[in-house]
């Protein structure tokens, strides 16, 4: 009997923690899908302006301080995009920024970071970077843009777009840069 006893017990234990590895393995899936849902934008792909808040504050702020490492922060909006909207409707709106968004994400893959900061705005962030190449950069990336054919009901669309750029600066802090 007391090997049954002992031979239940282990059949028990075994099944528990198979159960219970599973349910493990779910609630990291689980919480993995919530992160990505609470810092990146569902439409374009970029991070939400949360996650970049906190990526400015991690790695941004914090590494300033401690190695003097310099950063550039970009914010830009798209010129005239209401007329997007307005003119061929909002999923025609939706595909500029998509197209933009791509875009984006190429042009900074070793540059830095970029969020969909809200509506028709972008906030960009080169590190490791001076002001000098921060407008190189933006240079660069303004003639990209201009470049961009967004074919959309059949017919190619132009997009311009407007930005602003700040060296960070320790003294201030990343919401009064911004602004």
């Amino acid at each position: 009997s007391i090997t049954f006893c002992f031979g239940t017990i282990i059949c028990v234990v075994v099944t528990f923690s198979h159960n219970s590895i599973a349910m493990e393995t779910k609630l990291k899936d689980y919480n993995a899908n919530l992160k990505r849902l609470a810092n990146v934008d569902p439409l374009t792909g970029l991070k939400n302006r949360r996650c970049m808040m906190n990526f400015l504050k991690e790695n941004v702020e914090n590494v300033a301080e401690v190695d003097k490492q310099k950063a550039v922060i970009a914010i830009g909006d798209i010129d005239f995009f209401k007329r997007f909207n307005d003119y061929y409707g909002h999923a025609c709106g939706d595909e500029v920024l998509t197209e933009l968004a791509a875009l984006f994400m190429d042009f900074m893959e070793d540059k830095g970071e970029v969020a969909r900061w809200g509506g028709e705005e972008f906030l960009l962030v080169f590190t490791d970077c001076n002001l000098n190449q921060g407008i190189d950069y933006m240079e660069k990336l303004i003639h990209r843009i201009r470049l961009m054919d967004i074919r959309y009901g059949g017919e190619t669309l132009r997009v311009t777009m407007t930005f602003g750029l700040s060296e960070y600066d320790p003294e201030r802090t990343v919401d009064a840069i911004i602004n």
